[in-house]
């Protein structure tokens, strides 16, 4: 393929070589920045971890999304949880389709007690990720919206029909409905 492009564009092979081989170079360069990073999160070094983020967002600006999700997740393991929400919602803004940012915002919303706004985040992304309904169905359930949890559940189980964690949420919720009269 890549031969193609290169007769298209008229390159010579020395240059679909040096292309592959900076390709290969950027691949092994990835892997490096994210064990790196992994390792500097685990020890806890979150100064050191931004700072290499920094860098690699300065050396690699076509990663900004990638790079700025990190920053967030630095932020959020180290408690710094305005930070971490600042550049997930920076992400939002660049991604609106991202799916992965509105389910780690809206856990982060969760945690805040903020179910509402958990709940916007949980919706928006089951419109691109249906794998999302069990997060909605929980902070659904969460926020005492009984019934939504347990269609949100049920449309989980629609694409997992194992998932015993919705099976047991949904005859819970169902008891409480019973229970309650409604």
């Amino acid at each position: 393929m890549l031969a193609l492009i290169c007769l298209w564009e008229s390159c010579a092979e020395g240059e679909a070589n040096e292309f592959l081989k900076r390709k290969g170079e950027k691949a092994i360069s990835d892997y490096t920045f994210n064990r790196s990073l992994d390792s500097l999160i685990a020890n806890k070094e979150f100064s050191n971890a931004r700072k290499l983020t920094g860098q690699r967002l300065n050396e690699f600006p076509s990663d900004k999304i990638f790079l700025i999700t990190k920053l967030g997740t630095i932020y959020k393991a180290e408690g710094a949880i305005d930070s971490a929400m600042e550049k997930f919602n920076e992400v939002i803004n660049l991604d609106r389709k991202n799916a992965s940012m509105l389910v780690q915002r809206g856990w982060m919303f969760v945690q805040s007690n903020e179910l509402e706004k958990a709940i916007a985040d949980f919706e928006n992304a089951s419109k691109i990720n249906t794998d999302v309904f069990f997060d909605l169905g929980f902070a659904q359930e969460k926020n005492g919206r009984y019934v939504d949890a347990i269609n949100s559940y049920s449309e989980y189980l629609k694409i997992h029909p194992q998932s015993n964690s919705s099976k047991n949420r949904i005859v819970k919720l169902e008891a409480k409905l019973k229970q309650a009269g409604e």
